[in-house]
């Protein structure tokens, strides 16, 4: 990971920092996410974006566009169906107001680790509009 990193960041932009992030489903969401395979995956896509969107706006308050190559991993190193993303961010964004890349002082990981299962839950529940779905999101909710 960290050898692709190094390539695609000096591809990317020349001294814009990256950081590799994975976003993993909790085990209780798993055997839901492969009955729904088909609609919840791509959703599950849209809402590592989401998050991302909701970490900046946190660390640096007015909304600071950043950007991210994701990729879909489904299973697990054992070949267990374990979906999770692998997320190359940028450590900063562009702010329109201020004309210029803001980059990110800090990359707060407890921050990162808090903001993460929100967007994929809320995801989850509006992609799964069935009693089992919302059952299995509100347990995830609460733990």
């Amino acid at each position: 990971m960290d050898n692709g990193v190094s390539q695609v960041s000096h591809v990317l932009h020349a001294g814009v920092l990256y950081g590799p992030i994975i976003l993993r489903v909790p085990a209780m969401c798993r055997t839901t996410f492969s009955q729904n395979a088909a609609v919840v995956l791509s959703a599950f896509l849209r809402g590592g974006a989401q998050c991302w969107d909701a970490f900046y706006r946190t660390v640096k308050g007015p909304p600071l566009p950043g950007g991210s190559i994701t990729v879909l991993h489904t299973h697990g190193r054992h070949g267990q169906y374990h979906p999770h993303l692998h997320v190359l961010a940028t450590r900063g964004g562009y702010s329109a107001h201020a004309d210029r890349w803001e980059p990110l002082d800090s990359w707060p990981d407890a921050l990162r680790r808090r903001t993460w299962p929100w967007p994929g839950l809320t995801m989850l529940r509006q992609t799964l509009k069935t009693e089992a779905g919302a059952q299995v999101v509100e347990a995830c909710f609460r733990q």
